[in-house]
């Protein structure tokens, strides 16, 4: 063991601050942890995130090596502009498998990391419509994933459960209340999840149905908060 940690340090004494051509969509970088990860947003527009190898010491220069090689790739040698978000020590600590000492101590190093986006100059978007499409991205991708869970609940047989109906599952009435659940409608999940939950027992259904049931009883969402209630509940998921 103690030789292995000699080894992995002076490993990454060796390499520390370099840059890494590993993607980290076909593998990780188990030793070091350096590469780098991209997904095509728009037609030329890339948001990607790079991370220098790991090393004692922040190496910033070593993540923006890891960008550029990846963004040349993508556009073409320096043909892109950088939109850059965030920028980070990437600061860790290994987790401690034996007391440390002064010889073999715990020994905190980086994974330098640099975020943000690369607009290629091949797209038809300019910077300040890239900017503006990236500032207005979070809300639009909250209103399509209300619209998609919104489909979904129909789909599944609406938001109302006060009656139980023929042919529907415990488990189509656990997802109807999780959905109802995330859009804060949490008398309604309520009462989905009480039909689940009387359907069943002993089933993933079940115990599901009723850990969310005492979770809001002990959170006091759609119900009045009641601990002794929410315990009940939990003991009946098995919790």
């Amino acid at each position: 063991m103690r030789n292995f940690q000699f080894f992995l340090l002076f490993s990454i004494t060796l390499l520390a601050g370099c840059a890494s051509n590993n993607n980290f969509r076909t593998g990780s970088n188990h030793l070091l942890g350096g590469g780098f990860l991209d997904q095509e947003i728009k037609p030329g527009l890339y948001k990607l995130s790079a991370k220098a190898n790991e090393s004692l010491w922040p190496s910033f220069e070593a993540a923006r090596e890891t960008w550029k090689r990846r963004a040349d790739q993508l556009c073409g040698k320096d043909s892109y502009q950088e939109i850059i978000t965030t920028q980070n020590e990437g600061l860790r600590r290994h987790d401690i498998v034996y007391e440390p000492t002064i010889l073999n101590p715990v020994i905190p190093t980086f994974n330098t990391l640099i975020s943000g986006y690369v607009l290629c100059s091949s797209s038809v978007m300019s910077r300040d419509d890239a900017i503006k499409f990236l500032e207005e991205l979070p809300a639009n991708e909250a209103k399509e994933l209300s619209l998609r869970r919104k489909s979904e609940l129909n789909d599944l047989g609406g938001s109302d459960c006060s009656e139980k109906e023929v042919g529907k599952s415990a488990d189509i009435y656990f997802r109807r209340g999780k959905i109802l659940m995330d859009q804060n409608e949490y008398k309604a999940a309520m009462s989905c999840f009480m039909i689940a939950q009387s359907m069943e027992s002993d089933t993933s259904a079940y115990r599901d149905s009723c850990s969310e049931i005492g979770m809001m009883y002990e959170l006091g969402w759609g119900v009045e908060k009641d601990i002794p209630v929410s315990k009940t509940w939990y003991k009946k998921a098995g919790l």
